[in-house]
């Protein structure tokens, strides 16, 4: 157990975490898997301890947006204009097999990738934070999307992350008013235009989110999602994501 879930044990989600972890042990001895990369033995992740060592990561990346970047700790679009986020988790880099396994939940239908991902996601975040936040929220989708879709992707991540770490998920707090135009393709700039006002926060939010999503490529949707959070007053606003281009 890290320090972070040593520090937590009086908060009111440590028995929902227990007993997640409890039953993923369990799971695990029970129904072993196979490793969907070499088709070993698998942890909870989908993944054995080799293949996921062997994903691909960035060196450096900023704390806040997690960009890519060769310098200290935030870069410098983030000293100039921070989004209102305290740190961004993107363990990945946007490549084979982690893009893969996206592409194979969101355009193939998947369903059993998100759950994969969704514990690869947990696994590499319970390493990472000193903070439980108190709810996850993943990107919204707008309902046009969504039921053309049949599901939404960050959804399915979040779940297996809910169960793992013991946070509850949240879909009420954050609404996606605008259909928007697919990201995939725009530039940078246009992508920030394009979701800029997509969001409508609802109600009054806890102190502290995790944001989750599949992949962040500029930014700009979870960046429009925490101004959202932190409009309701929302402090503490992370973003966990499995990759990042």
């Amino acid at each position: 157990m890290n320090q972070g879930f040593a520090q937590s044990t009086h908060s009111p989600n440590y028995g929902q975490r227990l007993l997640g972890r409890i039953v993923s042990h369990v799971i695990d001895v029970v129904l072993p898997e196979q490793c969907g990369l070499c088709g070993q033995a698998s942890d909870r992740t989908g993944y054995c301890g080799d293949c996921v060592a062997g994903l691909d990561r960035h060196a450096r990346q900023c704390r806040i947006c997690g960009a890519p970047f060769s310098g200290d700790e935030i870069c410098g679009r983030c000293q100039i204009e921070p989004p209102p986020i305290t740190e961004t988790i993107a363990p990945f880099k946007y490549a084979a097999p982690i893009s893969d396994t996206i592409h194979a939940l969101k355009y193939r239908r998947r369903l059993a990738c998100g759950r994969d991902l969704g514990y690869l996601l947990a696994s590499e975040v319970e390493k990472r934070i000193s903070e439980v936040p108190e709810v996850l929220v993943p990107v919204p989708l707008h309902w046009k999307r969504q039921f053309w879709r049949g599901f939404n992707q960050s959804v399915e991540i979040a779940r297996p992350v809910s169960r793992w770490l013991g946070i509850p998920i949240d879909l009420r707090l954050v609404r996606r008013k605008v259909h928007t135009a697919p990201q995939v393709g725009l530039m940078p700039l246009q992508r920030g235009r394009n979701v800029h006002g997509a969001f409508q926060p609802i109600g009054t939010g806890p102190s502290s989110v995790a944001i989750i999503d599949d992949v962040m490529t500029s930014g700009s949707t979870t960046a429009e999602v925490a101004r959202c959070l932190a409009e309701m007053g929302v402090r503490q606003i992370y973003v966990w994501t499995l990759a990042r281009v």
